[in-house]
Order: C-alpha cells, then structure tokens, then sequence
C-alpha cells in the first residue's frame, strides 16, 4: 500500500487541518432556532448578572465522525492510494539500439535453414533486458547510427516500446560511438533523475576516431553482440577520365582487412558484363590496399568492382557505378570560308563542328551551338551563337560605331571568357565597337570601346566585331584560345573533367584543387534533398546521413559521389567501467491496483448521506402540537 500524490506526512497535516476546523465548526454552533417560552423566563432577580453558558460538548457526535470519516476518503482519493509495491524513486533509462550497417552481418547462431542477423541479437538482448526493468521506471529507445535518433519518449509503456525494437532495421552508416554517448548523457542530465542509466545493445562497431574521448561513462549498461572476427571489404571505388584519353577510365579501388589473420583475396572489375581485370590481393590484418584499372569504353554502362571470396558481412563486397558516355560539343559553322575557321575548331578537344555555306541557312537547325561568320541571320536563332564580325545591321548587339583603324588595348581576364588572354597592342580594321547593356559581359576593349562582349540571357551569346583570323591576332596565342573559352562558356558540360566515386554516407572532405567562388559550386542529390555543405579554402566538406547519389559540379569538375557502399568499423567499442550483461533477475511485480475513484465515491456517498440525516431534519418545521401551549397561552392573562 503506497500513496502516490502525497506523501504521509502531508496527508496527516492536511486531515488534522480540515477535522480542526469541523470540530471547531461543531462547537460554534450558532444556528438560530424559535422557541415558545413563557414570558416569566425572562424575568431575573435584581443584584444577581447573568450568567453566561458555553457549550462544552458536541450535540451530533455522529454527524461529525461521518464526515471526518468522509473527508479522510477524499484525501485518500486525492492522494491517490494504491495497494501493490511501493513505487520507488522514478529511475529513467535509455535504450541505445545499435543500427549500424554492421548489425546487417549474418550473426553467429545463423544457419542456411534459418538466417539470422546481428540485428535480432541485438533485439533480444534488449527485449531481455525490457523484462528485468520495473514497471514504474520509463524508458527512450534510440536509434544509434551514425547519427543518434530518438524512437520513444520516456514511456512506462512496455508494448510501445516492444514495438519500437521490432521495427528497428540495420541502416547504411557506421556507428559512432561518441555521438550516441554524448546523446544519451545530455538526456540523462536534462532529465530530473540525475541516475538515469544508458544501456547500449549491439556489436559496438565503430571508427577509431568516433569512439568516445572518456574510456567510461556512469550508469552504463553493456549488452553486447558477438559477431564475426574476420572480415575484408571495399573501402572506396574511383573512377576519372584519363587526361591523355578522353576515352579511357581510370578505376581505382581500396579494399581493407578487418580481421586479425592475413587474407587473400580477389578484386575482379567488369564493364557491361564483361571481365575487364582482376588483381588477386594479400590483405595485412588491420591495413588497407588498393588496385588500379584501365577501361576503354566509349559508350555509357555499368562498371562492377566484386570482392571475393564472400563473408558474414557481404553488404560492402560489391560496388557499382554508371559511367557515362563521352560529351561531345555539336557546332554547326555558317561561313562562306570554312578553311578559316577549320583549324581553329578540330584543335579544340571533345568538339564536333560542321561547316555548311551560308546559303544552306534556313533557321532550323537544331544544333546546339551556331557559329555566324559574317552573317547575320533575319531572324535571332534559339541556340547558343558565336557571332563574327556580323552586319552592323544586324548585329544582336547595339553598335555605337565602326572604327576604320583601331587598337586592341585591353583583355578583361577575370572572366571565363577573357582568362588567358593577354595580346595587347592589336591592330583591327573595320572593327564594330558595341554598346554594352548592364548585364552584358565585356570580354576584349579597343581604344574607340567595346569590340567583344557576351551576355547570358535570355541564350548565351558571343559577339566580335571583328574576324580574329583575319587581323593581327591570328599570330597570336590569344586568337586559338579565345575560341576554346568560348566553346568552353557555350557548352561547359563537355569540358568538365568527370570523376565518380562510391564510399559510405557520413562526412566527406573533397580537395577542389582550387580556391573557388562558393556561387559558382553546385551540391544536390538525386533524391532533390538539401546537402549540407561548406567551403574551407579549396576543400569542400559536406554531410549525408542517407545513402543515395550527390553530384557537385564545378566550372572544371564534375564529381558523382555514390553513398552505397556501407563501412563496418574497424573498432569494437569496450568502456573499461561499464557492467556487461543482464541485471539480477526479478520477480514479476504486479502493477498497483488504482483505488482513488473508489475512495471519492464513497466520501461523496458519506457527505451525502450526512446531509439527509443531519443538516436537512435540523431544518424541519416545528409539529403542531408543539405549537398547542403557545395558543393557550396567548389567551392567559397576566395577574398584576
């Protein structure tokens, strides 16, 4: 028997303060009442005062007690009285789940008939250990990956948190130990019982770097799964194009020795389905490894990289990434001298140009890039365009005037059209000099103004007032590379070096070989979700809790970075101070029998039932025949 509002104490003082005041109430009674006396009653004897009369003693001793007794139900009631164990000191507990990509490892007591998990170890354990906690003690279940996840509230609610553990499924990250610890002593010390205690069920397989800083923490619980000891894996997969060959990819693959005995292995990489390489590797315990692959391909298809042979632990065997096709630049050149500009296009890499006559234009062609040599079409095409030397008529820019004789003084090479170039002192004839807008990029100046100028909208569009071939500048570095930065502005995409790479989620650090502007760096992912991200000088640091596909792009990179392939850990966390196993096992305690509503009931019934007996009859009018004497003795009349 217990009470789980009040404490004893309060609970007497609160009854000795109401039954003080009914007592209290009892004596003082002043309810007025009519009595019929004869008048003789208030004649007093000269020389004697009156005396004055206090009661002593209560008239209703039974109305009394039952409301005593009626009042000490409800203090009970609100007390709230149970009968069962005493509840003790609330002390909270917090559940840390281990579901890490390791727990997804064939667990020891797995057989072909019936395959098992580490995970549904690790629910056993915790489902165990649930039994053993008292029905009064709350408990939180959270998730530990890689990022420690709150499933449950503090809850005595036994199912719920039955059914929390059930649904916890092994996740593609490598847990973190210290984040998990630190989670679960924030809670323990935000929480008013400062002795809450962390239980952690699972392997415990984690990154040398994520363990905790402090080797023990108080009021830890360990209910650690076995798994198994030996165990190799990819660590990381890249691919590049090479730089000598736009057609060849480069594959480079890093696989790790988890176990503590040497292991040979075999790394095979394929490309379509065909066997492109193997290299056999002999694995040092605790060490890492890498293997190098060439690849000629000019279509797009998938590339395997396989270990074998298999293990307990097969998530982080295989990898798989979707190279893609060589980008092509498409030009379609309109010139009546296409000897001109020929040499100039084919030196460019990755460009395809075709020249036609201006003749053949008809305003439907469809390629992406139109180059306009001294030509101006009537109508503005819908592509990107190179315009050389066009009609000051029809020029897509506004044009202040020609100059007859003029000389190329300056090269704006903080843009990406202007870097490079640096041939001043230029001789031009019939050069066109423009009028820029406010968002038109002025790429080259000559003393009588702009000669070159680009804009970005509403399509992308290079104007020269002049032929680059066809004055000084074709002597010059400037006049090749002019061209390349453009077709480069034009059609970024089949410039970029493209790189791909397969590793776990969790934080990565990426060199950009550069120092870039941040608005000229692009992070998504392919499921749209924000990627957090920042920029460190020429490192790139970002953050991803899920697997899936983030492309950053560059102006001269394009990165693919696949977060499929799980990391195990290469530690198993073991706080020196921390008690392994199982508490003490307990009987199974009764949960208390809730009594409040029926000890409110009956002080109701007892209140009640005090009025109809007492209160109501004390209100009675008086009989008739009580009221027969005062009638006769109205009519008496008193003798002198």
């Amino acid at each position: 028997m217990s009470l789980l509002n009040l404490s004893l104490p309060e609970l007497l003082a609160l009854f000795s303060a109401v039954s003080g005041l009914m007592v209290t109430l009892y004596l003082l009674d002043r309810t007025r009442r009519r009595y019929t006396v004869s008048s003789l009653k208030f004649f007093t004897v000269s020389g004697h005062a009156p005396e004055a009369r206090h009661r002593r003693r209560i008239q209703q001793p039974w109305s009394l007690l039952l409301q005593l007794l009626s009042m000490a139900l409800l203090l009970l009631a609100i007390a709230q009285l149970r009968f069962g164990v005493r509840p003790r000191d609330g002390r909270r507990h917090i559940l840390v789940l281990d579901t890490s990509a390791w727990m997804s490892a064939a667990s020891p007591q797995s057989t072909p008939a019936r395959p098992r998990e580490l995970m549904d170890d690790a629910k056993a354990a915790a489902r165990r250990w649930l039994a053993t906690v008292p029905v009064e003690d709350p408990v939180m279940l959270v998730r530990a990956g890689a990022t420690p996840t709150p499933v449950t509230p503090f809850d005595t609610d036994r199912d719920s948190i039955r059914r929390a553990i059930a649904d916890s499924r092994p996740g593609a990250a490598v847990f973190s130990a210290s984040r998990a610890l630190q989670f679960a002593l924030q809670t323990a010390g935000q929480d008013s019982a400062p002795t809450a205690e962390v239980v952690f069920a699972g392997a415990g397989r984690t990154r040398r770097e994520d363990l905790p800083p402090a080797d023990n923490a108080p009021s830890l619980r360990m209910l650690r799964v076995e798994g198994p000891s030996q165990h190799c894996g990819l660590r990381r997969v890249a691919v590049r194009r090479a730089p000598s060959d736009p057609d060849t990819w480069e594959v480079l693959a890093a696989a790790r020795n988890y176990g503590p005995a040497p292991k040979t292995v075999l790394l095979a990489a394929s490309f379509g389905g065909a066997v492109v390489g193997t290299r056999q590797l002999l694995l040092q315990p605790g060490s890492d490894q890498t293997a190098s692959f060439t690849i000629h391909a000019r279509n797009a298809g998938p590339l395997q990289v396989q270990l074998a042979p298999d293990d307990a632990f097969a998530a982080d065997h295989r990898a798989v990434l979707d190279l893609s096709a060589r980008s092509v630049a498409e030009i379609a050149v309109y010139s009546d001298e296409p000897d001109l500009l020929r040499p100039i296009f084919q030196s460019i890499p990755d460009v395809r140009a075709a020249f036609h006559p201006i003749a053949a234009w008809n305003g439907s062609d469809a390629t992406p890039i139109l180059v306009f040599d001294r030509f101006a079409p009537p109508r503005p095409p819908m592509a990107n365009t190179i315009w050389i030397d066009p009609p000051a008529t029809g020029s897509p820019a506004p044009v202040v005037s020609v100059a007859a004789s003029t000389t190329l003084r300056r090269w704006y090479s903080g843009t990406q059209l202007g870097a490079g170039l640096r041939a001043r002192d230029v001789s031009l004839a019939n050069a066109l000099i423009f009028r820029p807008a406010e968002d038109d990029i002025v790429v080259a100046e000559a003393d009588a103004g702009p000669v070159i100028i680009a804009r970005s909208t509403p399509r992308k569009t290079l104007v020269l007032g002049f032929h680059p071939l066809l004055s000084d500048l074709r002597y010059e570095l400037a006049g090749p590379l002019l061209f390349a930065n453009a077709v480069r502005w034009l059609a970024p995409e089949s410039f970029r070096r493209q790189e791909l790479s397969v590793s776990s989620v969790g934080a990565h650090d990426i060199d950009l070989e550069a120092t870039l502007d941040p608005a000229s760096i692009s992070v998504a992912s392919d499921d749209r979700q924000p990627v957090p991200w920042t920029l460190d000088g020429r490192t790139l640091r970002l953050f991803a809790a899920n697997p899936g596909v983030i492309r950053i792009g560059t102006p001269d990179r394009s990165l693919s970075l696949s977060l499929t392939l799980p990391e195990p850990g290469d530690v198993i966390w073991s706080p020196r101070k921390a008690v392994y196993g199982l508490p003490p096992a307990r009987l199974p305690v009764r949960a208390p029998r809730e009594l409040w509503y029926w000890l409110a009931l009956l002080g109701g019934v007892g209140l009640s039932l005090e009025w109809l007996l007492y209160a109501r009859g004390s209100r009675r009018p008086t009989p008739v025949l009580s009221r027969m004497p005062a009638r006769r003795a109205s009519a008496w009349k008193k003798a002198s």
